[in-house]
């Protein structure tokens, strides 16, 4: 964050207004909040990368995560060449042992290396999140629990 403290207020308060039963807090403010001020540069800094000649890998997203927002599963598999995204309908931070489906399809990558169908489930999404962020491009590389 390049804004210093002003820009983490000004977050927090958006955050406040967004999602009010949170309070304004995440965890990841603690993460920036650390930074503000650092004298040294960073060596390495964030940046746009793409991930090509891996075997396809399965990203993993829940629709109502407050800490890894669903946006940010779905920049990852377009980051990543042969990808397929998952998505848990449904809140908090992880899918596992939180939905049959989910955990079924996590399984059958882990050990078999199988991807599930794309396109698959879409329509058991939440119909105002469907509507949010359902389009054709999407549908191509998505799978729905």
């Amino acid at each position: 964050m390049t804004g210093g403290f002003d820009q983490l207020e000004e977050r927090v308060e958006r955050a406040r207004r967004l999602a009010p039963h949170m309070g304004g807090f995440s965890e990841m403010w603690s993460v920036m909040a650390s930074c503000i001020g650092w004298p040294i540069p960073p060596v390495d800094p964030q940046r746009p990368s793409h991930v090509a000649g891996t075997p396809p890998i399965l990203v993993v997203s829940n629709s109502q995560d407050d800490s890894t927002p669903l946006a940010w599963g779905e920049s990852l598999r377009r980051r990543i060449s042969g990808s397929r995204l998952l998505v848990f309908d449904g809140d908090g931070h992880t899918a596992y042992r939180r939905s049959s489906c989910a955990t079924s399809a996590m399984e059958a990558y882990l050990i078999g290396g199988v991807l599930p169908p794309a396109g698959d489930g879409l329509r058991r999404l939440r119909e105002p999140l469907a509507r949010s962020i359902g389009n054709g491009s999407i549908k191509a590389k998505r799978f729905a629990c």
